[in-house]
């Protein structure tokens, strides 16, 4: 409920909680079957413009990039504003619509790297998955973690790190003006533990190599059903 809202490695580990929440959005479909035959349709969007994050180095200098880049003297104004100019009358809610957040971790626990709204919709018996990129540039209140200094201009995927999963439903919602229901939070260990209750996972082609790195008797061949812990295993490998 609301009250409990709280280079290679990066891509790699982005590969691995990816696979984490699609493998548990595959179980939320499942729990919700009774509700009838659901579809399911992905989307991907982003913040505008000029809250995208052109990485390098520092967030100052990324400010200051994006100011030159879009004419603005003063960009963190503009996202700060966008931000905060946020009630609960102003956010998108539809009594037929349920929007779980489902949230992967990355290795440290802190950040989080795959951030997937799931809007359940009741009455059309649909659901949408909407990937929001990790890397959008905006404005996160920091006031809780650190009141001489509140405000912060990161990635969005930096909100966990600011409060956890509460503080990056607030920066959900602030940005994208959106109610956020439920949420559910996974990690690496989390991955493991959801194939293994699904079965396992089958896997098109794992190449010897591949088979190889990943170790733990995980096979080589074509389709071929992988284990909870040698699923990540080749995620990771």
């Amino acid at each position: 409920n609301r009250s409990e809202k709280s280079g290679g490695i990066i891509t790699i580990i982005a590969g691995v909680l990816l696979g984490i929440i699609l493998v548990f959005a595959i179980i939320a479909v499942d729990l919700i079957s009774k509700m009838g035959l659901f579809s399911i349709v992905e989307e991907k969007v982003s913040l505008p413009e000029q809250f995208v994050d052109y990485i390098e180095p520092g967030e100052e200098e990324v400010i200051e990039m994006l100011e030159e880049l879009r004419g603005n003297d003063d960009l963190s104004s503009v996202l700060k504003s966008w931000a905060t100019n946020t009630s609960e009358a102003s956010l998108m809610k539809d009594k037929n619509v349920i929007n779980i957040l489902l949230i992967g971790l990355d290795a440290s626990e802190k950040n989080s790297d795959t951030i997937i709204i799931a809007s359940i919709n009741k009455s059309t018996k649909k659901i949408y998955l909407t990937s929001v990129y990790r890397d959008s540039y905006t404005y996160i209140n920091a006031a809780d973690i650190n009141p001489n200094d509140p405000d912060k201009y990161a990635k969005i995927n930096a909100s966990y790190a600011n409060g956890g999963a509460p503080k990056l439903i607030e920066t959900l919602e602030n940005n994208f003006k959106i109610r956020i229901d439920y949420y559910v939070s996974v990690n690496f260990e989390s991955f493991s533990t959801i194939v293994d209750i699904l079965g396992g996972i089958t896997i098109a082609e794992v190449k010897q190599y591949e088979a190889n790195a990943v170790g733990l008797g995980c096979p080589a061949g074509k389709n071929v059903t992988l284990n909870g812990e040698q699923a990540l295993g080749f995620l990771i490998s």
